[in-house]
């Protein structure tokens, strides 16, 4: 129209749209007490999400904004999963949403001390003390730094179990 195309809102769907709208659907049936609703809104957005949004375009500033709100939500839905499975006693998908975190941002301690309280409490010590090595040698290689005190302490209550 006028030398101009434009896409119909009616039939055009854009994926970042329903990857929020998605994540504000889950956030309110867990507010609502819908825990299974909710964890069917966070599999959605989290399934849309296909990793950095824009990647091949690393230098402009305004995708780089987004690339990174992004990427933040979606470990935030993340989070918000796994805290859920982990009320409802599902421990394999609690670890599961962990470990997905920890393929995006493989320095998210939360995630490690998560991960290591889940494995200590389904009766896991080595595999919880595995993790915090993982931790360390992740943190020690990516960012020259130890873990945080909370990590520490975690750690040391499992080993003197």
């Amino acid at each position: 129209k006028a030398g101009l195309i434009s896409l119909a809102p009616e039939l055009v769907t854009l994926d970042v749209d329903a990857f929020i709208s998605h994540g504000v659907l889950a956030v309110e049936h867990e507010r609502n007490n819908r825990f299974e609703a909710a964890l069917e809104y966070y599999g959605k957005a989290i399934d849309i999400y296909q990793g950095d949004y824009f990647s091949e375009e690393l230098y402009l500033e305004w995708i780089s904004r987004k690339r990174d709100l992004f990427r933040a939500k979606y470990i935030e839905l993340l989070q918000k999963k796994a805290m859920l499975h982990e009320e409802m006693d599902q421990v394999d998908s609690a670890v599961a949403a962990w470990r997905r975190i920890l393929e995006t941002d493989p320095c998210f301690e939360a995630a490690y001390q998560n991960l290591m309280i889940l494995y200590a409490d389904s009766g896991q010590k080595n595999r919880a003390l595995e993790i915090f090595q993982e931790c360390q040698s992740i943190l020690k290689q990516d960012l020259s730094t130890n873990p945080d005190s909370q990590t520490i302490r975690i750690y040391n209550a499992i080993k003197s179990r």
